[in-house]
């Protein structure tokens, strides 16, 4: 701020009202005077909470006194694990629609040990919040307003971002001093600001921010919620989960303690900017605005001066060239002529005020802070993305992107690409007279299977402006792999599907009779030795998000050991590169499993040495898996992004790194095959009605069938009659069926 008129004496009421407004919304939390031993499970001394470590009532978290002041002091051990503390549960906490305010003061102790320790708030709840060790490994996943402390140059100290070290707030803190920090958390924007500033020890009430104080402005929270945030946390994490060049951390100091869960800071300038400082993509014709100061120490507002400009220096020294708009009441302003595209503005707003208790009632300027935003490319804006088709052979196709370019006409060029990228030109093919909005394929099969994505551009003061929409999916329902298993062509299973995906067979293949040999031919023994095939990299979900596995298999029972035996998969190293399998569990219960390494379902075991049908449809969110045609179990699957991991008959998968494939069959296989969509119920029922001349049930779980079906054949039928007449007026009713003893 700065003085217009008057005397020194509005300086000082300025300063004292403004501190004491401040002050008034704050609860004091703990100062941990007249405190001995520890401060494990003990209330803080007001404002409700209790104060909790990461290692009970031992460990690197001890009371002592520093400066005269009873402090907190806490490190990590000399073995490297994490140690911190903080308090939970506090009786005002900062809901999801509210802002608060965290204050505390804090000092890094001058040692030979690396600084690095988070402070900031949580959203945990309980008498021991900070009890797990992973809370002590990684406090960052736990902290959602606040911040690091680190090396800087020398033996200094930075002040950094939670998730990014690179990203610093401020740098060159002083080991040994006592700093003031505010963390003003806005639960309702998910954002906080920091203000930082040297305090003169770590005794003393909390003391009021100035605009100068302000290192991180909106910074977006580091965890997000929707809880309310309940306390403070403040820890050096463990050695195994940080870079630090020391096992142990430098020792950190905490002291005077304050929270509000109602509101932020009171403010006597402008606040709250539209476009939000920093802003990105910011229109030409925007008009700027923003909010009144609210600290209750202000009598009356008069006007606003309104400074902007490109030159960052002349809104920050008011110089006159960059101001706008001089004694306005509004707290809006429209740039008139509008603004240039892709430029960086900074603005500030100046606040004529009188302040209620001034008895001179001078008028006094409060200088805004120096926001900036940045203007958007006159580009064309694309407002709607093509979507994924999945249709059948001979359908038409249509891909729509839907456009924004006000600023110059747009001109389009489809592409088609083998991936989901845009930016790969190598494998992306121009697609000749595709220039419209739209798309249009016609007679589609499976050699138009690709993703399809449209270049925009405009042309605007003879510069060209080019953005591109998202690559959509065109997949084509089809049978994309069946291997008969009758015999050898070539030395290969050959995949009569036409998609010409033929298996690489292992050793001699023994074929024996399939499940209906005059239907399905042979079938072929799967051993460590033989019989297992390698089908290639392709992914049959790749361009639909959907798939059907279709097969028979004749188990030869559990090895000795117990081992895993694979039915198909595609994966090479299951942690890493992985897509999804059909495997028997290892162990004497050998359940039936379809899974990524993300999630999913488990069926019954297979019989021993009887052909079974196992078939599994995914529709991109749901598996369900089919024994001899009935539905066995259903549930969610996520398939990982194994793209391009090997495909195995007879097994899972191969990892490069070993010399043969992985959970190998014991046991035979018959008439594989793999679909590109999740077949339907009826359609998996008849396909195993069509080889064994048997029933399936399409849905055992149908709510006509559970309530009439009484002999549980699958269908409402004379059996179901016959038991209704022969349970005719029996019950359990008194009087008219049950007589008096």
């Amino acid at each position: 701020m700065k003085r217009v008129t008057g005397n020194i004496w509005i300086l000082i009421m300025v300063l004292v009202t403004g501190i004491a407004d401040v002050q008034a919304g704050l609860s004091f939390i703990d100062d941990f005077e007249n405190r001995t031993d520890h401060i494990h499970n003990t209330p803080t001394a007001a404002g409700g909470g209790v104060w909790s470590t990461t290692s009970g009532a031992s460990g690197n978290v001890l009371l002592e006194t520093n400066s005269g002041s009873t402090v907190v002091r806490f490190m990590a051990t000399t073995a490297g694990d994490g140690r911190g503390f903080g308090f939970a549960d506090i009786d005002n906490p900062i809901e999801n629609t509210e802002k608060g305010i965290l204050f505390f003061r804090f000092s890094v102790r001058s040692e030979g040990n690396a600084a690095d320790t988070y402070l900031g708030i949580h959203a945990l709840s309980g008498t021991t919040p900070f009890g797990a060790s992973a809370h002590r490994a990684s406090p960052q996943n736990y902290i959602v307003a606040g911040f690091r402390l680190i090396n800087g140059e020398g033996s200094l100290v930075n002040v950094v971002n939670t998730r990014d070290s690179d990203s610093v707030f401020l740098a060159g803190l002083t080991r040994g001093r006592w700093y003031n920090c505010w963390i003003e958390a806005d639960n309702t924007a998910d954002t906080f600001n920091l203000f930082i500033s040297e305090a003169d020890g770590p005794a003393g009430p909390a003391t009021l921010p100035t605009s100068a104080d302000k290192v991180g402005d909106t910074i977006p929270f580091g965890v997000a919620t929707d809880d309310p945030l309940t306390g403070a946390f403040f820890c050096s994490p463990s050695i195994g989960s940080t870079s630090r060049s020391t096992t142990q951390s430098a020792r950190v100091f905490i002291d005077e303690v304050y929270w509000d869960g109602d509101r932020g800071l009171s403010s006597l300038i402008a606040q709250n900017p539209d476009p939000a400082n920093n802003a990105v993509g910011v229109a030409p014709e925007a008009i700027l605005s923003w909010e009144a100061p609210d600290d209750e120490s202000i009598g009356q507002i008069l006007w606003y001066d309104v400074y902007m400009d490109p030159n960052k220096t002349k809104v920050a020294t008011a110089d006159p060239a960059a101001l706008r708009s001089a004694a306005q009441t509004e707290t809006a302003y429209d740039p008139v002529p509008d603004m240039l595209f892709d430029s960086r503005y900074f603005w500030r707003v100046d606040t004529m005020v009188i302040f209620a208790a001034d008895p001179n009632q001078d008028r006094v300027v409060c200088e805004g802070d120096v926001w900036s935003f940045t203007t958007k490319t006159p580009a064309p804006e694309i407002v709607g993305q093509p979507e994924d088709v999945f249709v059948r052979p001979g359908e038409t196709v249509v891909f729509v992107v839907d456009v924004s370019s006000p600023y110059a006409p747009a001109s389009y060029q489809w592409y088609a690409s083998t991936d989901r990228a845009n930016n790969t030109p190598a494998d992306d093919v121009l697609l000749a007279g595709a220039t419209s909005e739209t798309l249009m394929l016609l007679d589609v099969s499976a050699a138009d299977e690709q993703f399809y994505y449209c270049e925009v551009s405009n042309v605007y003061n003879g510069k060209t402006y080019t953005v591109y929409s998202d690559a959509a999916a065109l997949g084509v329902k089809r049978k994309v792999a069946h291997w008969t298993l009758d015999e050898l062509v070539d030395g290969k299973y050959a995949d009569s599907s036409g998609q010409g995906h033929h298996a690489d067979p292992n050793g001699v293949p023994v074929f024996i009779p399939g499940v209906n040999p005059a239907l399905t031919g042979s079938g072929v023994v799967v051993d460590p030795s033989n019989g297992w095939a390698h089908a290639g990299t392709w992914d049959p979900s790749l361009f639909s998000g959907q798939l059907t596995i279709s097969l028979w298999v004749k188990w030869a029972g559990q090895t000795t050991p117990y081992s895993y035996q694979g039915l198909i998969g595609k994966r090479n190293v299951y942690a890493s590169d992985m897509r999804w399998q059909l495997e028997i569990g290892n162990n004497e219960a050998s359940l039936l499993t379809f899974k990524s390494n993300i999630n999913g379902i488990t069926g019954p075991i297979l019989p021993v040495d009887e052909w079974e049908q196992v078939v599994v449809t995914y529709d991109g969110l749901t598996a369900t898996m089919y024994r001899n045609g009935t539905p066995a179990v259903s549930g969610p699957v996520t398939l990982n992004d194994g793209f391009n991991a090997t495909m195995m008959l007879g097994a899972v998968g191969w990892d490069p790194a070993l010399p043969t494939p992985t959970a190998i069959l014991n046991g035979a296989l018959d008439d594989i095959a793999i679909f590109n969509y999740a077949l339907d119920p009826i359609t998996v029922a008849y396909s195993y009605t069509d080889i064994t001349g048997g029933t399936a049930c399409v849905n055992p779980d149908d709510p006509v069938l559970q309530r009439y079906d009484l002999d549980g054949d699958c269908q409402v039928g004379l059996g179901d009659l016959v038991m209704l007449v022969e349970h005719w007026l029996t019950g359990q009713l008194v009087p008219d069926v049950i007589e008096r003893p």
